[in-house]
């Protein structure tokens, strides 16, 4: 999905208008009037270009801490040397990865790792990376857990994405 934002109402009727129902990529268009936000100060980015994330994208309880951060609320098109422009100044930096679709190795899935030294430098870099803006948008970094962790389900296909293969993360 997405959002676009126009300069009046009519504007956006007349959009929808003509170009309901038409395909892009092989996919057919939805298009509908959004709601207000109840609080449109809550995205506005500051001097240092994170946001404030609204209530409903902050975690409940903060993960376990460990060595190896997930990055999440990716752009499709960010690749792993974008990623480590995004912690080029964080210490203990190991190893990341940005993971790719399967079936279009040109589209990221959204999501990647970095891997670091110590926990306290996964701590660090936590808290200067969480919300900075990559690609357009506010990337979400949490801790990593390992696999059978976190309640994600289990069983064949590791909870209704697209499968579970991978490493011990």
């Amino acid at each position: 999905f997405g959002f676009v934002d126009f300069p009046d109402q009519a504007s956006a009727e007349e959009a929808i208008n003509k170009l309901a129902e038409r395909e892009l990529d092989g996919r057919v268009l939805r298009l509908s009037l959004a709601s207000a936000r109840q609080n449109p100060d809550s995205l506005k980015r500051k001097a240092d270009g994170t946001t404030d994330f609204p209530s409903k994208f902050q975690k409940l309880e903060e993960s376990e801490p460990s060595s190896k951060l997930i990055c999440r609320n990716l752009a499709f098109a960010v690749r792993d040397e974008h990623l480590a422009t995004l912690f080029d100044g964080c210490d203990g930096v190991t190893s990341l990865q940005v993971l790719l679709e399967r079936d279009d190795p040109s589209r990221s899935r959204g999501f990647g790792f970095v891997d670091f030294e110590s926990v306290e430098a996964a701590q660090a870099a936590l808290a200067k990376t969480n919300g900075v803006e990559l690609e357009g948008r506010p990337v979400r970094v949490d801790f990593a857990q390992p696999k059978g962790e976190g309640g994600d389900g289990g069983g064949r296909g590791g909870g209704g994405f697209r499968g579970g293969r991978g490493g011990s993360y």
